[in-house]
């Protein structure tokens, strides 16, 4: 390591750079998890409510997206419910990764769908 003094704290379970090599390593534990689950979601929304649409407008993208996370919250909430009945769930994000995203329309037989 370039720097000992930093490599030091990282091994000595009583520092605050201990702390934050822990959760970063616990982070990186999850982060292939985290993966896939993301591009699960993405295939089931993708086979589930855009294939389906016979319009390929923006607005009949964000329809179709607005229905996946509200069946999702929905099915959270059933699944949740039965497991754990006496807490009240927050199913907000709490990684905040910035995923961005854009509807574009195609050019099918002369028209923009």
């Amino acid at each position: 390591m370039a720097d000992k003094e930093k490599w030091d704290q990282v091994q000595d379970p009583s520092t605050e750079g201990y702390a934050i090599y822990q959760g970063m390593m616990a982070g990186l534990a999850c982060f292939a998890e985290s993966i896939r689950g993301f591009r699960q979601q993405v295939t089931e929304m993708t086979r589930t409510y855009f294939e389906p649409l016979k319009r390929r407008t923006s607005g009949a993208y964000a329809q179709a997206y607005s229905r996946f996370y509200s069946d999702m919250l929905s099915i959270g909430a059933h699944i949740f419910k039965k497991m754990i009945p006496t807490r009240t769930m927050s199913f907000e994000r709490t990684d905040r990764t910035a995923i961005g995203h854009r509807f574009v329309a195609t050019y099918q037989a002369g028209l923009y769908v």
